[in-house]
C-alpha cells in the first residue's frame, strides 16, 4: 500500500501545491511519517479533499516556475523568453486569488510547460496530475 500511495503523492503533488504550498508541506510531513494502512488511508483522503480546494494564484505561479526548474538548463533562449512572457502574463492583469479552474493565460503556460515536457521528456512529470485527464487523479 505504501508504494501505491507514495506513486498517488508523486502523480498529484504539483496539483496540491497549486492548491496551496501549506497543503503541499501538510503532505509531505504526512508521507514521511505514514506507516500504518490508516495513514496511508488518511493520505489518499486527504488528497482527495485538497483536490476539491481551489487553486491559489500564488501558489500556481510558484508551482508553474517550480516546474520550468525542469526545463530552464535545456530550454533555447527562445523557449526561456517565452515561458517568461507567459508567466508575466499570469502576474500583472490577475485580482483574481483564487479560482476553481484555471484562467486562459495559466492553461497558456500549462499548455507551453506540456509542449516543452514533449520536447524534453522528464519521466516523473509525465506522470503528474496537471498533464493528465482530469478524471484520472488517483490511476497510479
Amino acid at each position: 500500500m505504501k508504494r501505491e500511495i507514495e506513486q498517488l503523492w508523486a502523480i498529484n503533488k504539483y496539483e496540491v501545491m497549486m492548491k496551496g504550498y501549506n497543503y503541499y508541506k501538510e503532505m509531505k510531513v504526512a508521507m514521511k511519517s505514514s506507516h500504518t494502512a490508516a495513514d496511508f488511508q488518511y493520505i489518499y483522503s486527504r488528497i482527495f479533499e485538497i483536490k476539491k480546494q481551489l487553486f491559489h494564484h500564488p501558489s500556481v505561479l510558484n508551482t508553474m516556475e517550480h516546474i520550468w526548474g525542469y526545463f530552464k538548463n535545456k530550454a533555447s533562449c527562445s523557449e526561456k523568453n517565452t515561458f517568461l512572457s507567459l508567466i508575466s502574463q499570469c502576474q500583472h492583469p490577475f485580482t483574481i486569488d483564487e479560482y476553481d479552474f484555471f484562467p486562459k493565460p495559466v492553461q497558456q503556460v500549462i499548455a507551453y510547460l506540456s509542449a516543452l515536457l514533449n520536447k524534453y521528456p522528464q519521466p516523473y512529470l509525465i506522470k503528474t496530475s496537471l498533464f493528465r485527464p482530469r478524471n484520472e487523479w488517483n490511476h497510479v
